[in-house]
């Protein structure tokens, strides 16, 4: 009974952390990666990466939200797409070098960033304030 007890509890604990950290989603494949996502981020590193990876998160009225974009290429090709739930692409980058930049988002709503990668191997962290 004590055990069950303990396993539920480690369920429980799980489940409130997977909530607290954001969800991220996609089809992908990973080779030597570490992942770091959070309700305003989302990064890996890795060896190689192929697929798409996407999150979603939400502008509020009356707020400028940036999203800071560091992309890292050692080889390979990624893509990335940052969109509206309206259907607006917002940014869209294509066989991205290694480079930092930033996407200035002023429109209240829902948006999604999407990469998609082949064989890509490097790193990437988007973080949006």
């Amino acid at each position: 009974m004590k055990k069950m007890k303990k396993n539920i509890l480690l369920t429980f604990t799980l489940f409130i952390m997977l909530l607290s950290t954001g969800c991220t989603y996609g089809t992908h494949f990973t080779i030597g990666s570490v992942e770091n996502n959070t309700m305003n981020s989302m990064s890996m590193k890795y060896a190689k990466f192929s697929g798409n990876k996407n999150k979603e998160f939400t502008v509020k009225e009356v707020e400028t939200i940036k999203v800071e974009v560091d992309i890292t290429t050692e080889s390979g090709k990624i893509d990335l797409y940052i969109e509206s739930d309206k259907g607006e692409t917002i940014y869209e980058g294509h066989s991205l070098e290694t480079q930092n930049f930033t996407v200035n988002i002023s429109d209240n709503g829902k948006y999604k960033v999407r990469l998609e990668a082949k064989n890509h191997k490097g790193s990437y962290t988007i973080k949006w304030k």
